[in-house]
């Protein structure tokens, strides 16, 4: 199952108690069903960035069927001639044998 996003809001809510005492890393861990790590990166980026730091900032990207397409088609135009060194020297080492 999907875990929800947590909002900036609650990220700031969140980072402002653990920095003021009042709540620990441990429990707004388990409060929130996170990791302590992820924590702890929310704080680093408070604490470099400010609030800013805690919006989201989605790393996912969509692409559209063509430009995957494209893209493995790409990347099989590099791998191709590699695989067909390797079949060379195989044929080879099993010709030798």
């Amino acid at each position: 199952m999907r875990r929800e996003k947590i909002s900036p809001a609650l990220k700031q809510k969140t980072v402002t108690e653990i920095e003021t005492g009042r709540l620990s890393q441990r429990e707004a861990a388990k409060r929130l069903n996170v990791g302590r790590v992820t924590l702890q990166g929310w704080l680093s980026k408070y604490r470099s960035e400010g609030s800013s730091g805690l919006e989201s900032n989605s790393e996912k990207r969509i692409y559209s069927v063509q430009a995957k397409q494209q893209a493995v088609k790409a990347y099989l135009r590099e791998i191709q001639p590699a695989e067909n060194l390797r079949n060379i020297q195989n044929s080879r080492q099993t010709a030798v044998a």
